[in-house]
């Protein structure tokens, strides 16, 4: 999860007092990957709103990947820490929790719909990726063109993406603070806004 990843630098960006650069980097190139992941899985599992969300969100993968390597000409290490004992890969409580997420979100949006439209269905797929992008690509994909037009379903896709950076911008203002934040803090912006831009354009046209 990169929201976890953002969680976990930073942390880091509190506690070390060297590597910031490389913690910030991390933390938006984390957020990058996140991006390309989200295309990756709107384009299996909801292609119907594919070529919108690519092409509001594409721009703000490359600003994305710019910020983090900008970041990292800080070439100071950070600390290495102690590799844990692994254990099991898969955790058996959080799966299970997320199909619960899907089957209610699923139910959840087929009702918005139904009762307020494709807007209701796509303001409940933006609520989603408050929490959870991935249930937000599997809800939108059950509902299919039938029920929400393309180009409506790209912007809620865009909208829950959007919700969830802001989140991780807030993250890293809680865990870092404002200061040893800064940079990552800016990277986070300069990609949300690039991807707010993005679903603007989309509006209007």
């Amino acid at each position: 999860s990169s929201t976890a990843v953002t969680a976990l630098l930073s942390h880091r960006l509190r506690t070390d007092e060297t590597g910031h650069g490389t913690l910030s980097a991390g933390i938006a190139l984390a957020t990058s990957i996140s991006l390309a992941r989200v295309l990756l899985l709107t384009a299996i599992l909801s292609g119907f709103a594919f070529p919108s969300v690519a092409r509001m969100a594409g721009p703000a993968v490359i600003v994305g990947v710019a910020a983090g390597m900008w970041l990292l000409r800080d070439r100071a290490p950070a600390v290495a820490e102690p590799t844990p004992h692994p254990g099991n890969p898969i955790a058996i409580l959080p799966a299970l929790g997320f199909l619960l997420l899907v089957a209610v979100m699923g139910v959840a949006a087929r009702w918005a719909e139904a009762r307020y439209g494709g807007a209701g269905a796509s303001a409940l797929i933006i609520s989603i990726g408050l929490f959870d992008v991935d249930a937000a690509i599997i809800t939108l994909g059950g509902l299919g063109p039938a029920v929400i037009a393309p180009e409506l379903a790209g912007l809620a896709l865009v909208g829950a993406v959007l919700a969830n950076m802001l989140v991780k911008i807030g993250v890293v203002a809680i865990y870092a603070g404002p200061k040893n934040g800064k940079r990552a803090i800016i990277a986070l912006s300069a990609a949300a806004a690039t991807l707010a831009a993005g679903g603007a354009i989309g509006i209007m046209t």
